[in-house]
């Protein structure tokens, strides 16, 4: 709890006699005040809240360093400051170690006042205030007529057609400054996109501005048969401070408008989302140094063309022709009077807000790894990992060649994303688009005469400009990787202050894969204000009648169900929890109880969820745990959130209400989905046991049972592995930690086979991919979710419900034996917090640092306090608690020495061996060199080759070994003392080039499902060995294939077909229908059965791919066949 008094009366005489007692150094007061921050921003320029939140940080090298008051002086000028003297607030001295969400209670704040402001800081032991530096913020036009300028544009359209183009249209403004400039500001805003330009130099070193909202009315009122509707709108601009931009005499401000999210006519889909043509509002206010003021506005005195941008979308791409640049067309002196009068287009319907979130950048620049030359006059360039952004060409040609730029996920996935650059003829040309991005690996430049090298590109890496907030590494290089490939893909997936599913394929911000991700991202970046950007986009999507909300915010259609909307409950008490942030669960508290209610309305008759749409999502095999059961856990959920959120701001009538209707709810919930027989929740798998006892809906003595069938079904039926989705991925690590198994959690982690995280690095990720099988997006970061764990788990640095914002800090470190050590660092809003620890041996060290200003519960394994060593007298021990002894400790750095501790630490299962090479088709005769690896301390490797299972007396792997015929590698990890690890199988298969293969038809052609391939002409055919996409060099985005060959069966027998695609597929043999999966889908396995002979049959395989994500593969089993992949030496062409 934080206490205040406020202490009145002192007076300013003594303030001036004293200060030198107001500036004392860190040494004589042993704390520095740092990071003031006003609305989680530095020095911002141009908000919009008219009381808005203040905070600071201190910082000490001493130990047991608490505020314990605090002096805030606000002024008009620095000069004021630097004599104590706060002209617009002075709060006195109040007595309080609050230092974060300090509510800005002085006079009236004025539209474009700047304030300058510091704090002083009493510690425990201080009876004069150490000062902060200065800092300021500035006012932005608080009301809305405070415009004096008019929306422009090129015209108003009333209804658009699919694949309607719209130029970029470049604006223009001559103005003169009469006299020196004191000080100059833009406020500008363009929908979709704008760049802004004075006198020939952009404006900033944003892109993609503005940030994404609900700008406007759509073409369609309402969407989802009406249950989306009734949204509000909002539109953000920005603030620059232009004054070295501009010179006495002539100026010229510029715009260039881009189409963005407002105009997109690319798709019939979009087509009922977009709003109109692009438009901008300018207002440029000048105050010279005589006093006199100048307000040069955007309306139908603006010139405008057109450029050389002649297509643009977020989608697409850009096609820039360089012959139709217009030299200095934003410079002082150009005739415009060929140009036309821009015009006054209707004012959108969302309210002018100031942008208080982070922009758009380049954040970074990457340059290629190689460049290949795959066909005559198309070069292919790798940049050796998946990024979002763009690439800057620079190329030099004859006039007219046109470079038509492809970029490819590293699947082969282009997603349609493509720009072309037109050359202009005339030297050195360096180009890069405006207002588009893309996500790949490679780009392809086809129709290139010239020879192109590794220097004519490179990558500009774009991404809302978040920080990094923390640091973890640990003695297991694939947690790291996982963790910088999670990193990546956050970044990569956050443009326009929205977190997208995927930057490519769909781009839209699905509040499911946003929520789930959301304590990831919390601990790795500075999500403050980004994150309160996009909880008011989720309450501008929301249907302000029903409640309901949509799965993508802002709204842009998409699928998804209940824990999508619930991202409007989990994100503001993350807000709460993880930064102390309660006005922003004063403003949504009501939106949220509308929420609530339309869930209310969504179930039946004894209180649970009636989900028609999805639960859980992409989990590696099928989803079969019921919708409605995920779907009414996270209805629980909310109820528990909204109760605990009510309580915060005193609203006891709500917590009470919503505190009986979650206990109505878990009783309706365990009556239904409760097996008493097992112990187990509905299917009992792909989380089943997980979100009820992640949730709190398990009845405490049901916990322990429940939980031991959680165990079981991972080290038994899942072989360690996880076999959740989306959803229960995270929680899933969550619930192994609290529940006393963190080497489980550590386990299903640490896999390199499917389905895991090391599956796809082995595969070649350098990004997270949305399915376990990659054989959809391979950036999208949902599955990132898991890296929070890094944090709260191993590192055990968790917040304090009681005291948010880590006020009190919970450090809870989990050391496994296969860890030598995790370090772990993580920036809150009052400092930085530090987890360090090693193990080795039976001797743990944990060294801890915690901020200025806060207090620590650290929990250490063990029940005996005398193995204990803490190296400082201020260390309290509470008592043992669930095998973990529990100390108290105040602000500083200690370290805690554990010895004996052997019985508390866990060994994980023993890792799964990687068979290098994997499964592979090789041509007889041949030779293939085999590698087998392991990672687990201390172990050995056993294997055999004649298709029996590995034991300890199985031949030891000592070093790479050669085989020459088909064979099956199967290996196992051993280690004295512990259980024998999982068995891993690889299949060396050599084949007849002659007689082996499948025949294959390849048409091009776009459906939405298999068409009557008999009818059409293919455009190319061949032979390939197994029914595997990767075996052909190209794939268009949208295309079918017929595959045809004989398949050789040993033995009579009943045989089980598994036939996995994306998009639609059928698998005939003998003519007959065995597997039917047609139309348009995601990655999934269907399944058929039938009786065949020994001897070769007619195998036919039907698939067609609409776009996006593809996939294929094809599985036998029967009695005496274990369920494999069709090898390809029982394949024949025909």
């Amino acid at each position: 709890m934080n206490t205040v008094v406020k202490i009145k009366g002192i007076l300013i005489w003594f303030t001036v006699i004293f200060s030198s007692l107001f500036s004392c150094s860190i040494t004589e007061n042993k704390i520095e005040v740092i990071d003031l921050q006003c609305e989680y921003l530095e020095n911002p320029l141009g908000i919009d809240a008219t009381t808005p939140r203040l905070s600071w940080k201190l910082i000490s090298e001493e130990n047991n360093i608490s505020q314990k008051a605090y002096h805030i002086l606000v002024a008009s000028t620095s000069e004021n400051l630097e004599k104590n003297i706060g002209d617009i607030w002075d709060s006195e001295k109040v007595i309080s170690n609050q230092s974060t969400q300090i509510k800005y209670a002085g006079s009236k704040l004025r539209s474009r006042q700047k304030v300058f402001w510091k704090v002083g800081v009493w510690n425990q032991e201080s009876d004069a205030p150490v000062w902060s530096e200065i800092a300021t913020w500035e006012m932005a036009l608080l009301k809305q007529d405070d415009w004096k300028a008019k929306w422009i544009g090129k015209d108003e359209l009333t209804r658009a057609e699919v694949g309607e183009k719209n130029p970029t249209m470049y604006f223009r403004k001559s103005f003169n400054v009469n006299g020196g400039i004191e000080n100059a500001r833009a406020y500008i805003t363009g929908l979709g996109y704008y760049e802004l330009y004075i006198n020939g130099k952009k404006v900033g070193d944003h892109v993609l501005a503005p940030n994404q909202t609900n700008y406007d009315s759509r073409q369609e009122n309402s969407f989802e048969n009406g249950r989306v509707a009734n949204m509000s709108t909002r539109i953000l601009y920005e603030t620059f401070d232009i004054g070295n931009y501009l010179k006495e005499g002539e100026n010229v401000a510029a715009v260039i408008l881009g189409n963005g999210w407002y105009y997109r006519t690319e798709r019939d889909e979009f087509l009922p989302m977009y709003s109109n043509l692009p438009r901008f509002i300018s207002q440029i206010e000048i105050e010279n140094t005589d006093n006199s003021k100048q307000i040069i506005v955007s309306d139908e005195t603006w010139k405008m063309g057109t450029g050389p941008i002649v297509e643009n979308s977020i989608y697409y791409g850009e096609v820039y022709d360089a012959r139709l640049e217009i030299p200095n067309w934003n410079l002082s002196g150009f005739d415009d009077n060929n140009w036309e009068n821009s015009k006054v287009v209707r004012t959108p319907d969302g309210k002018l807000r100031t942008q208080m979130s982070e922009p758009d950048r380049v954040v970074d620049v990457i340059k290629p790894v190689s460049v290949t030359t795959p066909n005559k006059g198309i070069y292919r360039f790798d940049f050796g990992t998946m990024f979002s952004g763009w690439v800057k060409l620079k190329v030099s040609g004859e006039k007219g060649t046109k470079l038509k730029l492809t970029f490819f996920e590293d699947n082969g996935n282009t997603y349609e994303q493509t720009d072309t650059y037109i050359l202009k003829g005339e030297g050195v040309e360096v180009w890069e688009p405006s207002f588009t991005w893309h996500s790949f690996r490679y780009v392809e430049i086809s129709g290139s005469p010239i020879k192109l090298t590794i220097d004519n590109l490179e990558g500009q890496v774009v991404n809302t400009d978040i920080k990094s907030a923390s640091s973890f590494t640990c003695s297991n290089n694939l947690f790291n990787r996982i963790l910088s490939d999670y990193r990546e893909t956050q970044l990569g997936n956050i443009h326009g202050g929205v977190p997208s599913d995927c930057p490519h394929r769909e781009r839209r911000g699905y509040t499911g894969d946003g929520q789930i991700s959301a304590q990831a991202a919390i601990y790795n970046f500075n999500t403050q204000s980004f994150y309160t950007k996009w909880i008011n986009d989720i309450a501008d999507a929301q249907n302000s009648k029903t409640g309901y909300v949509p799965n993508t915010a802002p709204y842009q259609s998409g699928g998804g169900g209940t824990p999508w909307g619930s991202a409007y409950i989990i994100l503001p008490w993350y807000m709460y929890l993880y930064y102390g942030d309660v006005a922003i669960l004063e403003q949504h508290f009501n939106g949220m109880k509308k929420y609530i209610k339309y869930l209310a309305g969504q179930t039946d008759s004894e209180g649970l969820i009636i989900e028609n749409n999805l639960g859980e999502w992409v989990p590696p095999t099928p989803t079969e745990i019921p919708p409605s059961f995920v779907s009414s856990a996270y209805y629980f959920s909310n109820l528990t959130l909204m109760s605990k959120m009510a309580e915060v701001l005193g609203e006891e009538l709500d917590a009470a209400s919503f505190e009986k209707t979650a206990e109505e709810t878990k009783l309706a919930f365990n009556k239904r989905y409760y097996n008493a027989e097992n112990y187990s929740y509905s299917i009992g798998r792909q989380g089943a046991n997980v979100f009820p006892l992640a949730f709190g809906l398990v009845p405490n003595q049901l916990i322990n049972n429940v939980f031991k069938t959680l165990v079981n079904h991972i080290e038994v039926n899942t072989k360690g592995h996880f076999d959740t989705g989306m959803m229960g991925t995270p929680y899933l690590l969550e619930v192994l930690t609290k529940y006393g198994r963190p080497d489980l959690a550590y386990t299903v982690m640490n896999h390199r086979d499917f389905p895991s995280f090391g599956y796809n690095i082995e595969r070649g990720a350098t990004t997270l991919w949305e399915t376990w099988s990659g054989k959809d997006s391979h950036s999208h970061p949902m599955f990132g979710s898991v890296c929070a764990w890094y944090f709260q788990g191993l590192a055990g640095i968790n917040p304090d419900p009681k005291n948010p914002g880590f006020k009190h800090i919970n450090i809870k470190p989990n050391p496994i034996d296969e860890l030598d050590f995790s370090n772990a660092s993580y920036s809150s809003v009052h400092g930085d917090i530090t987890s360090n620890w090693e193990y080795n041996n039976g001797v743990f060290n944990l060294d801890v640092e915690i901020p200025p200003n806060t207090t620590a519960s650290v929990f250490v394994p063990g029940n005996n306090v005398n193995n204990v060593i803490a190296d400082d007298s201020n260390v309290i021990f509470i008592g043992v608690e669930n095998d973990f002894l529990h100390y108290e400790i105040q602000s500083g750095k200690y370290t805690f020495i554990l010895q004996n501790l052997g019985d508390f630490v866990q060994n994980p299962i023993l890792s799964i061996p990687v068979i290098d090479p994997p499964d592979s088709t090789l041509f007889s005769p041949d030779s293939v060199l085999v590698n087998i690896r392991q990672y687990s301390k201390n172990a050995e490797i056993r294997f055999t080759l004649d298709g029996s299972e590995p034991n300890e007396n199985s031949e030891l792997f000592t070093e790479p070994f050669v085989i020459r015929k088909s064979t099956v590698v199967k290996a196992g990890t051993f280690k004295a003392g512990l259980k024998p690890g999982f068995i891993k199988s690889n299949r060396i298969v050599f084949i007849d080039s002659l007689a082996n293969g499948i025949n294959y038809n390849y048409f091009i052609g776009a459906w939405n499902q298999l068409p009557d391939f008999e009818k059409l002409e293919p455009e190319k055919w061949g032979t390939i060995y197994n029914f595997d996409l990767n075996e052909f060099e190209n794939l268009d985005d949208k295309f079918g294939i017929v595959f045809t060959c004989d398949l050789e069966i040993m033995n009579e027998d009943i045989y089980t077909f598994f036939l996995s695609s994306n998009d639609g597929s059928k698998l005939f043999i003998d003519n007959k229908l065995v597997v039917d999966s047609d139309s348009l889908h995601g990655f999934f396995e269907k399944i058929g059965t039938i009786k065949l002979d020994s001897g070769k049959h007619k195998l036919r395989l039907e698939y067609f791919q609409a776009g996006g994500g593809k996939g294929l593969e094809l599985k036998y089993e029967s009695a005496n066949t274990e369920k494999q992949k069709i090898p390809a030496n029982v394949l024949f062409m025909k």
